[in-house]
């Protein structure tokens, strides 16, 4: 198993349209299909789709037009679409935020969606024009902007930005904001960012867990870009970014949950 580092960082963000055709215009958010992840590309694989568009910053800056134009600027951006390992049946991926070596960790994992927390899908993509969640959140606000995304067309609209631009097979239209990110605000302001490692587990399972880290620029020229979010690195809207080539960590026990 590989381990993967994510990061925090800003950009900009995705506009109007309609969806393909075919697609309900009013589809259901909470579709998800453990084959479908699953056919999802690797890191590198979704990068390099990106990085083969020269228009990819016409694209970001129709997207923040289209997502300011929502008010949802704090909240919308895309996510670099792909899988960090194959999913067992019946299981999702699920964020929720717990310890890790006695500091705050953010731990996506991949679990049954029986749960007694409330969550949420947070990012979605096209296939065979539906649309299926990619991963879900515990997070308060997460199932806040999701139940708003359900009344307007914002979502349709970036998907059809996506599908012009030919992008739809490389990015996820995604909540980045949490309500839990407000107490780190002022260590994002100090230049800390988001660390995710993939890890391997002893049950068979995988986890990406983040933790906040101080990385050079040299670092992360070397990383891939793996989200991208219309506000600055003091708000509540990470960029992420990951790196493929590290070694797996130590199989991670799990989490102490920080909130029910």
């Amino acid at each position: 198993m590989k381990k993967f580092i994510y990061f925090l960082t800003t950009t900009c963000f995705l506009p109007v349209a309609s969806y393909a055709a075919e697609v309900d215009s009013r589809p259901d958010l909470d579709r998800f299909g453990v084959g479908r992840y699953n056919a999802l590309k690797t890191v590198m694989e979704a990068e390099s789709i990106v990085k083969g568009h020269s228009d990819f910053d016409d694209f970001l800056e129709e997207s923040r037009k289209t997502v300011e134009s929502y008010g949802q600027q704090e909240n919308i951006g895309y996510r670099l679409l792909h899988r960090h390992g194959n999913l067992h049946d019946d299981h999702k991926m699920i964020e929720s935020f717990g310890v890790l070596d006695g500091d705050v960790a953010i731990i996506t994992q991949e679990t049954t969606g029986a749960s007694s927390v409330p969550y949420a899908p947070a990012s979605w993509f096209v296939q065979d024009d539906q649309v299926f969640s990619f991963e879900f959140s515990t997070d308060p606000l997460v199932l806040k902007v999701k139940e708003y995304l359900q009344t307007v067309p914002l979502l349709q609209n970036l998907h059809e930005l996506m599908a012009s631009y030919d992008l739809q097979s490389a990015l996820a239209p995604a909540i980045l904001s949490r309500a839990q990110y407000e107490p780190f605000k002022p260590r994002f302001a100090e230049g800390y960012e988001w660390v995710e490692q993939t890890i391997a587990t002893d049950d068979d399972l995988f986890r990406n867990v983040l933790t906040l880290k101080h990385l050079s620029e040299e670092e992360k020229e070397s990383y891939v870009k793996t989200s991208y979010a219309f506000v600055s690195l003091s708000g509540n809207c990470p960029i992420s970014w990951c790196d493929p080539t590290q070694v797996p960590h130590e199989p991670l026990s799990a989490p102490k949950h920080l909130w029910r």
